[in-house]
Formats: C-alpha cells, structure tokens, sequence
C-alpha cells in the first residue's frame, strides 16, 4: 500500500495488517489515557509482539470525523498526546510510516504556527521530540535484541519520513 505524505511517496514497511490502536473522543475529553497507555506498553514490552508491531501502530481518534480542523489542532487532542506521551514515547518504533500516526503525535507535541496552507513546527520543539525518540527507538532495538540493520533502516525511513516537514 502506498499512500502521499506531505507530497510524497511513503510506502508501506510490512504487507502485514497495521496495529490499530483506537482513541474515544470520551476519553480525550477527559484526558483519561490509561486504555491507550494500556494497549501500547504490551507492544514494546512483551517479546512476542515487539517485532510484530515494529512500524505498524495507527492511531485513530474516534469522534471527530465532522470536524473541520486537523486532529493535531483539536486542543484537547493535544493535550491527551501529551498526557500519554509522558507515560509512553516510542513512537519512531510502533508508528506506521504510510499514514498520519508519527506526524499527528509530533504535531501534538510540539509548537506549531499555521501559516497559510502551511504547518510549520517549532525546530527546538521538534529536535526534542526527534532526541527523545531516536533514544527509545534505539532501547527497544537493544532490549529485544534486534538486527542492527533493522535499526539502520528505520533511521533511515525517519530521516526521509521527517524531510519535508517545516519547521522554524
């Protein structure tokens, strides 16, 4: 499956079906993030699923659909991002690099200015989140005993996943 990304070409890493990890707009809205922090942490923890899941995490935000704006622009979106961010980062390992999953948690984390048609992400804003996350992806290659290769590979479909995206 091929999908475009900010003008460009991404294809799919694994033929396999993606990890769906669905969020309830009850639980944004009240910024409840245990069933999401629940689902994710068995991805990275348990060795029978970490190389299942490597790169096939879709996130989806039930609820919001009729919404005109970005699901990154919904301040209370944003807020839960933050909320489950703080209890679980592993997003550059578990994130489908075909769709919106790894660009709506980076939205959400970071300063954004919109400018025109354009979002634009604050860099220092940005180089944290790519820190913090080049970090765990690097522990979880380590922990579960990885092919350095994999590793390799991933930094670079980050590297390119990343290169279009504005930031200032």
């Amino acid at each position: 499956m091929l999908t475009s990304e900010g003008g460009k070409i991404i294809g799919k890493i694994w033929d396999d079906p993606p990890v769906v990890v669905t969020v309830s707009r009850q639980d944004v809205e009240i910024n409840n993030p245990r069933t999401t922090v629940d689902r994710l942490w068995p991805l990275v923890r348990d060795p029978a699923l970490v190389h299942a899941a490597f790169g096939k995490l879709v996130l989806k935000f039930e609820g919001y659909d009729g919404d005109g704006r970005q699901v990154w622009q919904i301040p209370e979106v944003r807020w839960f991002v933050q909320t489950v961010d703080r209890e679980f980062s592993f997003w550059f390992f578990l994130a489908d690099l075909s769709g919106d999953t790894l660009y709506t948690v980076a939205a959400c984390l970071c300063r954004l200015e919109e400018r025109g048609s354009a979002t634009v992400f604050n860099k220092n804003d940005l180089f944290n989140f790519y820190a913090v996350q080049f970090a765990r992806l690097s522990e979880v290659f380590r922990t579960a005993k990885l092919p350095k290769e994999e590793h390799s590979a991933r930094i670079e479909q980050l590297r390119k996943y990343f290169s279009s995206v504005p930031a200032q």
